[in-house]
C-alpha cells in the first residue's frame, strides 16, 4: 500500500489552483489570467515553512482557521459625506458571519474575529456592505479569498481588493486553529 501524505500538499496546491482561476473573475482579475507560482505558494506554503507569527512545521495542520476582520481603506462615499456605515459579511464552507457595524467611516476598523472549520481547498468570500436604516443594505463590493494552508498557532496577514481596489481593500489576519474540544 502507497503513502498517500506525500501527495496532499500536490493536492492541495492543485485545488487552490483551481480555485484561484475559478474566482479570478469575481476577485476582479482577468478571466485569461492564470495564478503565477508564486501566487499557489503564497497560498499554500512550501513544505517545512514557517510563518513569521507562529508555529513551526512540525505542528499540526490547523482543522479551523481564525478570520480577524482587521479594517478597510480606500472605501468611496457610497451616502453623502460621512454617512456610509461599512460591515462586512463573510462566509467559509457554507458557514456565516457579520463584522459590526462602523458608523460614518470610510475608513473602519473592526478587529472583529472568527472561527470556521476547513478543508484543503476552503475558500473565504466576503461581501463589503453598507448600512441603510431606511432600505435595503447596499453592496459595495465583493472579493474571494483562497485561504491558506496553516498550522496550529501559525498566522498571516491578508489584504484583498474589491473590485480591482476601486471599491476599497480589506485587511485580514488569518491564524490556525486546533479541533474544538
Amino acid at each position: 500500500m502507497r503513502d498517500r501524505s506525500s501527495q496532499v500538499p500536490v493536492l492541495a496546491a492543485a485545488r487552490v489552483a483551481a480555485t484561484l482561476l475559478c474566482a479570478a473573475p469575481l476577485a476582479g482579475c482577468s478571466s485569461s489570467a492564470a495564478p503565477t507560482d508564486e501566487a499557489i505558494a503564497s497560498y499554500v506554503g512550501s513544505p517545512g515553512e514557517t510563518s513569521s507569527h507562529g508555529a513551526s512545521a512540525g505542528a499540526p495542520r490547523a482543522t479551523r482557521i481564525s478570520v480577524t476582520v482587521e479594517g478597510a481603506t480606500g472605501l468611496q462615499d457610497h451616502d453623502g459625506p460621512g454617512v456610509t456605515d461599512p460591515y462586512v459579511m463573510l462566509e467559509v464552507e457554507g458557514n456565516r458571519a457579520r463584522t459590526s457595524v462602523v458608523e460614518g467611516s470610510l475608513t473602519p476598523v473592526w478587529g472583529d474575529s472568527f472561527a470556521f472549520d476547513v478543508r484543503a481547498d476552503s475558500i473565504l468570500q466576503l461581501r463589503l456592505m453598507d448600512e441603510d436604516s431606511l432600505s435595503s443594505d447596499e453592496l459595495i463590493g465583493t472579493v474571494v479569498v483562497p485561504l491558506p494552508l496553516l498550522h496550529v498557532g501559525e498566522s498571516v496577514q491578508r489584504e484583498a481588493a474589491f473590485k480591482n481596489g476601486d471599491e476599497g481593500r480589506v485587511t485580514l489576519t488569518l491564524t490556525g486553529l486546533g479541533a474544538p474540544r
